[in-house]
């Protein structure tokens, strides 16, 4: 998310992804510490961090574009485009179910 959409904030992050600010942070800490990312204060806000990707982990992000692609062209070896489509239709649809089950009641 972060090689996709420069300067964002750990909130932005956190809905992007779906996910707690607190997983957010915890996983920018260490990214932060790998030297993938930097985070610097909002200039007009100082209650946010902006989080800026290095150079060091957009090589990161392009490695792995390569590996899954690498992946992705061996899983789908002898499909073709439309059965390729009519999987990721499926996929769309049985995600759509899952996310708007009530697993509580």
């Amino acid at each position: 998310a972060i090689s996709r959409k420069p300067y964002s904030s750990q909130k932005n992050l956190a809905e992007a992804m779906q996910v707690s600010t607190a997983t957010v942070a915890v996983s920018l800490k260490k990214l932060e510490k790998a030297g993938l990312i930097t985070k610097t204060m909002d200039k007009t806000d100082n209650r946010l961090n902006r989080i800026v990707i290095t150079d060091m982990g957009n090589q990161v992000v392009e490695q792995s574009r390569q590996i899954f692609q690498s992946i992705e062209k061996k899983v789908f070896e002898g499909f073709t485009e439309d059965e390729k489509s009519a999987l990721s239709n499926l996929m769309e649809r049985l995600y759509t179910n899952l996310t708007e089950m009530d697993i509580g009641g």
